[in-house]
This record gives structure tokens, sequence and C-alpha cells, in this order.
């Protein structure tokens, strides 16, 4: 597998494993609160150590409460982001959260608080 899914995949799985609900990529389906991973900028560095290729990866996590009322949806966020950054395994660097926006996953998903966690991680191929 390819070492960026290796590492979204192992990243989703360690917040699961620590009660965060969280998937590998944006799901066609949402039912927050919940995690999913999508691409960061730059999304990939890439370096060689002789044969071995390695990468740093950077994510955004988007943490996807319900619309509630202001107060409720905020603290919802609040916490989610908490349990999220406790979460992260060691050797995960997280840096910022941007500002919470209201969007709309589609027309049967309705309206999502969403913030977009920034993380960095290291990965490289195995024998």
């Amino acid at each position: 597998m390819a070492i960026a899914t290796d590492l979204r995949l192992q990243l989703a799985a360690t917040l699961t494993a620590n009660g965060v609900p969280a998937f590998a990529s944006m799901p066609h389906s949402v039912a927050p609160p919940v995690v999913a991973f999508t691409a960061g900028e730059p999304y990939l560095r890439i370096n060689r150590v002789g044969t071995t290729l390695q990468y740093e990866i950077n994510l955004e996590a988007n943490l996807i409460v319900p619309v509630l009322d202001s107060e409720g949806s905020l603290k919802a966020l609040e916490a989610l982001i908490d349990s999220t950054l406790r979460a992260l395994p060691p050797g995960v660097y997280a840096s910022e959260v941007s500002a919470p926006r209201v969007d709309r996953l589609g027309e049967a998903q309705g309206s999502v608080l969403i913030a977009d966690l920034s993380i960095t991680a290291e990965g490289k191929e195995t024998a």
C-alpha cells in the first residue's frame, strides 16, 4: 500500500481506538461528531535515504460536529478538538486549527460545523 495511504489509515485507526470516530478520508455519508482526513498543503514532502522512500505528509483533520444552537455546536467542536489532540500518537505534530465554519455536506446531510486541524506525520517504505 502507498505510504500516504498507510499513514492516513493508521491515524484514523488510532483516533478511533481512543474514542474519537475517524475516517482516513471524507466518507460518503457523515454522522457527526467525526474526524475525516483530507490533504493539507503541501500534501507531501519527499525524501530518499539510499533506496528507502520517506514522506512527510501534511493533512487536515476535518473536525465535524452537528449544527445545534451556536453555543452548543461550538462547545461540541471544542471538545472534539481536545479529544483529537489527546488521541494523536507520538510523532504526529499538530500546528493550528482553522476558524470554525458552517458547511453543508450534501442535501441529505444538512448543515455541520467544521474546523480544520493541521497535522504533520512522517512515514517510510517498509521492507
